[in-house]
């Protein structure tokens, strides 16, 4: 399992330092999302490049979590719904899966803005595989379709605590019978109601961490790398859940049921 997580990560890696700038790209074309009309370009022109220095959060920080589940849980039936996507980083884990298990799984990624549904979808036809995509916010999205497994990666950090519940609710809507949802949350001990802000001080080290990483790692691009770092940290939201017991409460209210639950410490 660990040379193949290695060679997994390797080729992943190789990916994107190509598709980085891509996603810039991508990002410069987007002048608005459609969930709140506002610009997230920021977010999006900087991820590949702080994913390729190991400064953020990402499937891979998580990868026998999400490995071992596709692992046990895709076939050739299946049809799973990646709910939120930062970039391919899990469409690359289920694709890995499939792979290693010569199935051939339905996959559908759905996010609520463009940049990373096209760099997704310019993963799958680099390894010539069929992806649908929906440009969809996730509480409006509406399909015939029922999903045997819905991913997402930190998604629910991303809504304020009273939204958080809808999305549950809504997943569980989506499900199929014996459809299972697999995901991460960030949980602190903290009132998310009133996020803490970004202090001068953190931003400043966040800075250095790039310098420094910049100073070990090769990354060609023209783009002014610092800066989007800077402008990413400056602006990222994320609500972390209080307790565990307030995230129980919101499975349970929604109908869900809790199969599995793995407590890590992250680095950051």
């Amino acid at each position: 399992m660990r040379e193949r997580i290695s060679f997994f990560l390797k080729n992943l890696r190789a990916d994107l330092l190509e598709s980085a700038e891509l996603l810039f790209l991508f990002a410069e074309e987007e002048s608005y999302t459609s969930y709140d009309r506002l610009s997230h370009s920021w977010y999006h022109k900087a991820w590949q490049f702080l994913r390729i220095m190991d400064l953020v959060s990402s499937p891979t920080w998580h990868i026998d979590f999400y490995l071992s589940f596709f692992d046990e849980n895709i076939t050739d039936s299946s049809k799973i719904l990646i709910s939120g996507t930062a970039d391919y980083s899990l469409l690359a884990l289920i694709l890995e899966s499939a792979r290693e298990k010569k199935v051939s799984p339905k996959i559908y990624v759905l996010d609520v803005a463009m940049p990373p549904l096209k760099v997704s979808k310019w993963y799958s036809e680099r390894y010539d595989y069929p992806v649908s995509i929906f440009h969809q916010n996730i509480l409006e999205f509406t399909t015939t379709e029922r999903f045997d497994i819905i991913c997402t990666d930190a998604f629910l950090t991303r809504f304020k605590p009273l939204e958080r519940t809808n999305v549950l609710r809504k997943w569980n809507s989506l499900l199929s019978k014996n459809g299972r949802i697999i995901t991460t949350t960030r949980i602190e001990n903290e009132d998310v109601k009133n996020y803490v802000p970004i202090s001068i001080g953190e931003i400043s080290e966040f800075g250095r961490k790039v310098d420094r990483s910049l100073s070990q790692e090769y990354i060609s691009s023209k783009v002014n790398i610092k800066q989007l770092a800077i402008d990413y940290i400056s602006n990222i939201i994320s609500y972390a859940y209080p307790s565990k017991n307030q995230l129980f409460n919101d499975i349970y209210s929604s109908g869900l049921e809790i199969e599995d639950l793995d407590d890590v410490y992250l680095k950051g």
